[in-house]
Protein backbone atom coordinates (compact mmCIF):
# COMPACT_ATOMS: atom_id res chain seq x y z
CA UNK A 1 0.00 0.00 0.00
CA UNK A 2 2.97 2.24 0.02
CA UNK A 3 3.90 1.64 -3.16
CA UNK A 4 0.43 2.32 -4.75
CA UNK A 5 0.24 5.88 -2.73
CA UNK A 6 3.86 6.88 -3.65
CA UNK A 7 4.02 5.66 -7.25
CA UNK A 8 0.10 6.43 -8.27
CA UNK A 9 -1.10 8.97 -5.04
CA UNK A 10 -3.94 6.34 -4.55
CA UNK A 11 -4.83 5.69 -0.71
CA UNK A 12 -6.44 2.10 -1.01
CA UNK A 13 -6.96 -0.33 -3.20
CA UNK A 14 -9.97 -0.96 -5.27
CA UNK A 15 -11.50 -4.23 -4.99
CA UNK A 16 -9.53 -7.44 -6.12
CA UNK A 17 -6.32 -5.35 -6.62
CA UNK A 18 -4.40 -6.23 -4.09
CA UNK A 19 -5.21 -9.85 -4.27
CA UNK A 20 -4.41 -9.90 -7.57
CA UNK A 21 -1.00 -8.53 -7.09
CA UNK A 22 -0.18 -10.74 -4.25
CA UNK A 23 -0.90 -13.51 -7.23
CA UNK A 24 1.88 -11.77 -9.29
CA UNK A 25 4.69 -11.63 -6.53
CA UNK A 26 3.78 -15.32 -5.62
CA UNK A 27 4.20 -16.19 -9.35
CA UNK A 28 0.86 -17.45 -9.71
CA UNK A 29 -0.94 -17.12 -12.89
CA UNK A 30 -4.57 -15.81 -12.77
CA UNK A 31 -6.97 -14.16 -14.42
CA UNK A 32 -8.61 -10.98 -13.20
CA UNK A 33 -12.18 -10.46 -14.31
CA UNK A 34 -13.20 -6.82 -13.18
CA UNK A 35 -16.10 -4.74 -14.31
CA UNK A 36 -14.46 -1.58 -16.79
CA UNK A 37 -13.25 1.24 -14.66
CA UNK A 38 -12.00 -1.01 -11.65
CA UNK A 39 -8.33 -0.73 -11.86
CA UNK A 40 -7.54 -3.58 -13.64
CA UNK A 41 -4.13 -1.98 -15.45
CA UNK A 42 -3.05 -0.91 -11.83
CA UNK A 43 -2.70 -4.17 -10.84
CA UNK A 44 0.38 -5.13 -13.70
CA UNK A 45 1.47 -1.54 -13.51
CA UNK A 46 2.66 -1.84 -9.17
CA UNK A 47 3.31 -5.33 -9.49
CA UNK A 48 6.22 -5.14 -12.49
CA UNK A 49 7.42 -2.46 -10.63
CA UNK A 50 8.07 -4.12 -7.84
CA UNK A 51 10.23 -6.75 -9.25
CA UNK A 52 13.00 -7.11 -11.15
CA UNK A 53 13.04 -6.92 -15.30
CA UNK A 54 10.73 -5.67 -17.63
CA UNK A 55 7.08 -6.22 -17.91
CA UNK A 56 5.34 -7.30 -21.38
CA UNK A 57 1.64 -6.15 -22.10
CA UNK A 58 0.23 -7.57 -24.83
CA UNK A 59 -2.74 -5.86 -26.63
CA UNK A 60 -4.68 -5.82 -29.37
CA UNK A 61 -5.54 -2.53 -30.63
CA UNK A 62 -2.98 0.41 -30.82
CA UNK A 63 -5.22 2.82 -29.01
CA UNK A 64 -5.02 1.03 -25.98
CA UNK A 65 -0.92 1.23 -25.92
CA UNK A 66 -1.07 4.55 -26.53
CA UNK A 67 -3.47 5.10 -23.57
CA UNK A 68 -1.80 2.85 -21.39
CA UNK A 69 1.45 4.59 -22.32
CA UNK A 70 -0.21 8.25 -21.66
CA UNK A 71 -1.64 6.83 -18.01
CA UNK A 72 2.16 5.71 -17.04
CA UNK A 73 3.52 9.03 -18.18
CA UNK A 74 0.90 10.95 -16.36
CA UNK A 75 2.04 8.82 -13.03
CA UNK A 76 5.67 10.07 -14.14
CA UNK A 77 6.76 6.38 -15.07
CA UNK A 78 8.21 7.68 -19.19
CA UNK A 79 10.02 4.39 -19.53
CA UNK A 80 7.57 2.83 -21.56
CA UNK A 81 7.98 1.45 -24.57
CA UNK A 82 5.17 1.41 -27.45
CA UNK A 83 6.00 -0.87 -30.15
CA UNK A 84 3.17 -0.20 -32.25
CA UNK A 85 4.46 1.27 -35.55
CA UNK A 86 5.15 -0.21 -38.77
CA UNK A 87 8.15 1.84 -39.74
CA UNK A 88 11.37 -0.32 -39.04
CA UNK A 89 13.58 2.23 -38.20
CA UNK A 90 11.55 3.54 -35.35
CA UNK A 91 11.09 -0.24 -34.22
CA UNK A 92 14.55 -0.64 -34.13
CA UNK A 93 15.44 2.13 -32.21
CA UNK A 94 13.35 0.97 -29.94
CA UNK A 95 14.25 -2.99 -29.55
CA UNK A 96 17.65 -1.45 -29.57
CA UNK A 97 17.04 0.49 -26.14
CA UNK A 98 15.37 -2.34 -24.32
CA UNK A 99 18.08 -4.06 -25.34
CA UNK A 100 20.05 -1.69 -23.07
CA UNK A 101 18.20 -2.15 -20.08
CA UNK A 102 15.62 1.40 -20.41
CA UNK A 103 12.05 0.22 -20.22
CA UNK A 104 10.05 -1.01 -17.53
CA UNK A 105 7.03 -1.94 -19.90
CA UNK A 106 7.11 -3.47 -23.25
CA UNK A 107 3.48 -3.06 -25.25
CA UNK A 108 2.82 -5.05 -27.92
CA UNK A 109 0.11 -6.58 -29.85
CA UNK A 110 0.25 -10.03 -30.26
CA UNK A 111 1.46 -10.26 -33.69
CA UNK A 112 5.00 -9.25 -32.81
CA UNK A 113 5.63 -12.06 -31.35
CA UNK A 114 5.33 -13.98 -34.63
CA UNK A 115 8.30 -11.83 -35.60
CA UNK A 116 11.85 -13.23 -36.04
CA UNK A 117 13.48 -10.09 -34.85
CA UNK A 118 11.32 -9.45 -31.99
CA UNK A 119 11.94 -13.00 -30.89
CA UNK A 120 15.37 -11.85 -31.52
CA UNK A 121 14.72 -8.89 -28.84
CA UNK A 122 13.72 -11.25 -26.25
CA UNK A 123 15.93 -13.39 -26.26
CA UNK A 124 19.00 -10.55 -25.98
CA UNK A 125 16.90 -9.21 -23.16
CA UNK A 126 16.90 -12.33 -20.77
CA UNK A 127 20.19 -12.37 -21.37
CA UNK A 128 20.82 -9.40 -19.70
CA UNK A 129 17.68 -9.00 -17.48
CA UNK A 130 14.59 -11.10 -17.49
CA UNK A 131 10.72 -10.52 -18.18
CA UNK A 132 8.63 -10.44 -14.91
CA UNK A 133 5.65 -10.34 -16.13
CA UNK A 134 3.26 -11.33 -18.68
CA UNK A 135 -0.14 -9.67 -19.15
CA UNK A 136 -2.66 -10.29 -21.68
CA UNK A 137 -4.93 -7.21 -21.43
CA UNK A 138 -8.51 -7.48 -23.29
CA UNK A 139 -8.09 -11.28 -22.94
CA UNK A 140 -11.78 -12.06 -23.93
CA UNK A 141 -9.50 -11.77 -27.31
CA UNK A 142 -7.90 -14.87 -26.08
CA UNK A 143 -11.27 -16.81 -26.87
CA UNK A 144 -11.65 -18.94 -29.71
CA UNK A 145 -14.76 -16.56 -30.66
CA UNK A 146 -12.26 -14.25 -31.95
CA UNK A 147 -10.14 -16.62 -33.78
CA UNK A 148 -10.98 -15.82 -37.53
CA UNK A 149 -10.02 -12.39 -36.90
CA UNK A 150 -6.99 -12.60 -34.76
CA UNK A 151 -5.16 -15.91 -35.63
CA UNK A 152 -2.38 -14.68 -33.69
CA UNK A 153 -4.06 -15.50 -30.25
CA UNK A 154 -3.94 -19.29 -31.14
CA UNK A 155 0.13 -18.94 -30.42
CA UNK A 156 0.44 -16.53 -27.98
CA UNK A 157 0.39 -19.02 -24.63
CA UNK A 158 3.18 -21.21 -26.04
CA UNK A 159 4.79 -18.06 -27.74
CA UNK A 160 5.23 -16.98 -23.79
CA UNK A 161 6.49 -19.83 -22.77
CA UNK A 162 8.68 -20.62 -25.16
CA UNK A 163 10.17 -16.93 -25.87
CA UNK A 164 9.81 -14.97 -22.89
CA UNK A 165 11.04 -17.69 -20.35
CA UNK A 166 14.06 -17.32 -18.15
CA UNK A 167 17.73 -18.73 -18.07
CA UNK A 168 16.08 -21.48 -15.84
CA UNK A 169 13.64 -22.25 -18.56
CA UNK A 170 10.93 -20.63 -16.38
CA UNK A 171 8.36 -18.17 -18.01
CA UNK A 172 6.81 -15.56 -16.11
CA UNK A 173 3.63 -15.71 -14.28
CA UNK A 174 0.30 -14.83 -16.62
CA UNK A 175 -2.07 -12.40 -15.89
CA UNK A 176 -5.26 -12.54 -17.90
CA UNK A 177 -7.34 -8.93 -17.95
CA UNK A 178 -10.47 -8.35 -18.67
CA UNK A 179 -13.75 -6.65 -18.44
CA UNK A 180 -16.25 -8.39 -20.69
CA UNK A 181 -15.62 -12.07 -20.94
CA UNK A 182 -19.08 -14.42 -20.59
CA UNK A 183 -18.83 -17.60 -18.93
CA UNK A 184 -18.10 -18.94 -22.17
CA UNK A 185 -15.56 -16.71 -23.40
CA UNK A 186 -13.60 -17.01 -19.99
CA UNK A 187 -13.52 -20.81 -20.00
CA UNK A 188 -12.17 -20.56 -23.46
CA UNK A 189 -9.69 -18.14 -22.27
CA UNK A 190 -8.79 -19.81 -19.43
CA UNK A 191 -8.08 -23.39 -21.67
CA UNK A 192 -6.40 -21.23 -24.59
CA UNK A 193 -3.75 -19.65 -21.79
CA UNK A 194 -3.72 -23.70 -19.78
CA UNK A 195 -4.84 -21.19 -16.85
CA UNK A 196 -7.77 -24.20 -16.20
CA UNK A 197 -5.02 -26.23 -14.64
CA UNK A 198 -4.83 -24.00 -11.80
CA UNK A 199 -6.52 -24.12 -8.03
CA UNK A 200 -8.66 -20.58 -8.27
CA UNK A 201 -7.16 -18.87 -10.55
CA UNK A 202 -9.98 -16.35 -11.42
CA UNK A 203 -10.01 -13.51 -9.52
CA UNK A 204 -13.83 -11.69 -10.10
CA UNK A 205 -16.15 -9.89 -8.30
CA UNK A 206 -19.67 -11.37 -5.90
CA UNK A 207 -21.44 -9.40 -8.07
CA UNK A 208 -20.98 -7.07 -11.31
CA UNK A 209 -23.85 -4.65 -10.18
CA UNK A 210 -22.85 -0.99 -11.49
CA UNK A 211 -24.92 1.33 -8.79
CA UNK A 212 -23.66 4.06 -11.07
CA UNK A 213 -25.19 2.46 -14.38
CA UNK A 214 -29.28 3.20 -14.71
CA UNK A 215 -30.82 0.97 -17.68
CA UNK A 216 -34.17 1.54 -19.31
CA UNK A 217 -35.44 -1.22 -21.61
CA UNK A 218 -37.87 -1.47 -24.38
CA UNK A 219 -38.54 -4.55 -26.06
CA UNK A 220 -40.57 -5.16 -29.16
CA UNK A 221 -42.27 -8.64 -30.41
CA UNK A 222 -41.96 -8.42 -34.53
CA UNK A 223 -38.93 -7.20 -36.74
CA UNK A 224 -41.48 -4.51 -37.66
CA UNK A 225 -41.96 -2.89 -34.68
CA UNK A 226 -38.05 -2.45 -34.40
CA UNK A 227 -37.48 0.81 -36.42
CA UNK A 228 -40.78 2.73 -34.67
CA UNK A 229 -39.29 1.72 -31.29
CA UNK A 230 -36.23 2.85 -31.84
CA UNK A 231 -37.76 6.34 -33.44
CA UNK A 232 -39.93 6.40 -29.85
CA UNK A 233 -36.72 5.36 -27.54
CA UNK A 234 -35.07 8.54 -29.33
CA UNK A 235 -37.61 11.19 -29.36
CA UNK A 236 -38.09 10.24 -25.30
CA UNK A 237 -34.33 11.11 -24.59
CA UNK A 238 -34.46 14.68 -24.13
CA UNK A 239 -37.63 14.12 -21.26
CA UNK A 240 -35.30 11.48 -19.84
CA UNK A 241 -32.35 13.93 -19.65
CA UNK A 242 -34.39 17.03 -18.56
CA UNK A 243 -33.58 18.76 -21.86
CA UNK A 244 -35.11 19.93 -24.96
CA UNK A 245 -35.35 17.84 -28.16
CA UNK A 246 -32.93 20.79 -30.00
CA UNK A 247 -30.88 20.90 -27.04
CA UNK A 248 -29.86 17.28 -27.07
CA UNK A 249 -29.54 16.56 -30.60
CA UNK A 250 -27.49 20.00 -31.57
CA UNK A 251 -24.17 19.99 -31.46
CA UNK A 252 -22.34 22.09 -28.68
CA UNK A 253 -18.87 22.01 -28.60
CA UNK A 254 -17.55 20.08 -25.85
CA UNK A 255 -20.95 20.28 -24.59
CA UNK A 256 -22.58 18.37 -27.31
CA UNK A 257 -24.70 15.34 -25.98
CA UNK A 258 -23.64 12.05 -27.38
CA UNK A 259 -24.01 8.18 -26.69
CA UNK A 260 -22.93 5.22 -28.71
CA UNK A 261 -25.25 3.45 -30.61
CA UNK A 262 -25.11 -0.68 -31.41
CA UNK A 263 -26.07 -2.47 -34.54
CA UNK A 264 -25.98 -6.35 -35.46
CA UNK A 265 -24.05 -4.92 -38.62
CA UNK A 266 -22.55 -2.47 -40.54
CA UNK A 267 -24.39 -2.83 -43.57
CA UNK A 268 -28.12 -4.13 -43.58
CA UNK A 269 -31.62 -3.08 -42.46
CA UNK A 270 -30.87 -3.35 -38.90
CA UNK A 271 -26.94 -2.53 -39.54
CA UNK A 272 -24.98 0.58 -38.01
CA UNK A 273 -25.74 2.76 -40.91
CA UNK A 274 -28.87 2.35 -40.85
CA UNK A 275 -29.04 3.52 -37.58
CA UNK A 276 -27.50 6.58 -38.41
CA UNK A 277 -29.86 7.40 -40.82
CA UNK A 278 -32.09 6.83 -38.29
CA UNK A 279 -30.71 9.24 -35.84
CA UNK A 280 -30.49 12.15 -38.87
CA UNK A 281 -33.68 11.76 -39.78
CA UNK A 282 -35.34 12.28 -35.99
Amino acid sequence: QIFLMYIFRKRNFRDHQDEAIINILCHRDSAVLLPTGAGKSIIYQLAGMLMPGITAIVDPIIALIEDQVHVLKSHGISRAAPIKSGRSDEIKDILARAEMGEFYFMFFSPERLQSPKFRNTLLTLKGISLINLAVIDEAHCVSEWGHDFRPAYLNLSNNIKEHMKDSRGLAPPVIALTGTASRAVLKDVMTELELNKLRDPVIKPKSFDRNELKYWIKTCTFDKDREPTARAVFNELPKKFGVSFSDLYSTNGNRTFSGLVFGPHVNGQHGVRANQDMVQNL
